[in-house]
């Protein structure tokens, strides 16, 4: 079995982390470019709250199930969930499910359960995302949403975060390059496209351009 190490966290995600957990806002959003964490700190987030005992459960809502799978695994690098929390305290669904059948995610549980909802790809979901969690923290009270975008989406919300960007001369450098790889698995691909090792061929009518 693969021994995982917790996620070293950067200090702009630690600095989120105090202030987030420390706040009692209903919606917060979390801004920040690809690459810079996002889904590792929102998870992290995610775990400290269940173990301080301010939710019970949390609720991770994306546009690609992908993205429900890369949590899960992302949990086996961060902050491990309590020992004596419910197999089933982290949950991951899409925003097509929730469209397709809306109740589906609530039929089996408590009235008075506390979550955390992670809006992730909020980008993506459009302005859906306003009556999803209208009506969740409505459902439940005493619960709270978390929004992460790469851009400012317009939805309301209670406090905002933005993740400090990288200039050219601290995305050279290798401690940054090696949590780009950890985070953001196509910056490589990217990298050797730039470089021109790869070659790419985009068909326009039946004839290729190189």
């Amino acid at each position: 079995m693969t021994d995982f190490s917790p996620l070293q966290l950067a200090p702009f995600q630690e600095k989120f982390l105090q202030s987030f957990l420390t706040r009692s806002d209903q919606r917060t959003l979390l801004v920040a470019a690809p690459g810079m964490g996002k889904t590792a700190t929102s998870h992290v987030a995610a775990t400290r709250m269940v173990a301080a005992g301010l939710v019970d459960k949390v609720l991770l809502i994306s546009a690609h199930r992908a993205l429900g799978e890369q949590w899960q695994h992302v949990g086996q690098g961060t902050d491990p969930w309590p020992v004596d929390a419910a197999g089933d305290v982290s949950v991951t669904t899409t925003y097509a499910a929730l469209a397709r059948d809306p109740d589906r995610m609530w039929r089996e549980v408590a009235a008075d359960t506390r979550w955390l909802f992670v809006f992730d790809e909020v980008d993506w979901a459009g302005d859906q995302v306003e009556a999803i969690v209208a009506s969740a923290i409505a459902r439940f009270p005493g619960s709270r949403a978390l929004f992460v975008s790469t851009e400012v989406p317009p939805i309301a919300v209670d406090s905002q975060f933005t993740f400090e960007f990288f200039g050219s001369d601290s995305l050279a450098r290798p401690d940054t390059q090696s949590n780009l790889q950890k985070l953001a698995p196509s910056s490589g691909l990217l990298q050797n496209v730039q470089r021109k090792l790869i070659l790419l061929e985009i068909f326009l009518g039946g004839s290729s351009r190189s």
